[in-house]
């Protein structure tokens, strides 16, 4: 069960394990708007799309934005898929379309990727540099008009 704060944010300030079904049913069928259900669908599509291209392998995901708030008329999605180095470095041209800003074109989602670099591989300070990236910006807000930022927590899926 997903739990928010007063202010409509999820808590605790982490990534928090969810499915796709739980997060259509809190933040499409709880929150019913046509934006929300247009948003959503392009997820499903985006993703059904990139586990196609990357084939049988598991992808981890990190949704945040002011879709996964309790705000009626969310602007995007914003999500991080993290894929390991070998498979997004077959075919570099053929993954273009799933980041941004061709992500919000083609599929019309805010979405990143991340490449999995194992631990004694050269390039793994990368991965987790990249991964402190994210965790920092999903969890806390834009600053308000007093200049603070909130905490909030994000939804982590694996598929």
């Amino acid at each position: 069960m997903l739990k928010f704060n007063a202010l409509g944010l999820l808590t605790p300030p982490e990534n928090i394990s969810s499915d796709i079904a739980e997060f259509e049913e809190i933040f499409v069928n709880n929150i019913q708007t046509q934006k929300r259900r247009e948003l959503f669908d392009n997820y499903i599509h985006y993703t059904n799309e990139l586990k196609k291209w990357c084939g049988s392998v598991k992808l981890t995901q990190w949704i945040d934005g002011s879709f996964a708030m309790k705000k009626p008329e969310p602007q995007d999605i914003d999500l991080v898929t993290f894929i390991d180095f070998s498979i997004a470095e077959k075919s570099r041209d053929d993954l273009k379309d799933f980041k941004y800003p061709l992500s919000e074109i083609v599929f019309g989602v805010d979405a990143y990727l991340v490449k999995i670099y194992p631990p004694g591989h050269q390039l793994h300070k990368l991965y987790v540099s990249d991964r402190i990236y994210w965790l920092d910006h999903f969890t806390k807000t834009r600053r308000n008009r007093m200049g603070n930022k909130q905490f909030k927590g994000f939804l982590e899926i694996k598929m």
